[in-house]
């Protein structure tokens, strides 16, 4: 079996700098703009591995589910997003019916306070 860190946490490493240049980009060609959870979201989404493997779950904890096809496992993407220039975010509760099946779970981050947006996993 193939071991699943090794294999994507360099592709997602790889996918949060992409974002970040993306935007740092962006924000120095139209200046600085609100960016909603829902827009970071579809960011984080055009920017992912695998597409042809990915499922979007709004309603569902974690938002994204790639599935590994030659495998059979699934790794979780959450998309978190903050105003402010810390690395926080209000935390919501998840029942448990609305939790995707996954085997791990990783975080995508940007925080648009300061003076460009930054990103991390």
């Amino acid at each position: 079996m193939c071991d699943k860190e090794s294999k994507y946490l360099p592709l997602l490493k790889n996918t949060v700098q992409n974002i970040e240049n993306n935007l740092q980009e962006k924000f120095q060609k139209s200046g600085k703009e609100k960016v909603k959870g829902t827009e970071f979201e579809e960011i984080v989404q055009d920017a992912l591995i695998h597409k042809e493997q990915i499922t979007h779950s709004s309603q569902k904890f974690p938002d994204f589910v790639i599935t590994d096809i030659e495998y059979g496992y699934k790794i979780g993407v959450e998309v978190k997003k903050t105003d402010s220039n810390k690395w926080e975010v209000i935390g919501g509760s998840v029942f448990e019916s609305l939790k995707n099946d996954v085997e791990d779970t990783y975080i995508i981050m940007g925080k648009f306070g300061g003076d460009r947006p930054e990103v991390r996993l």
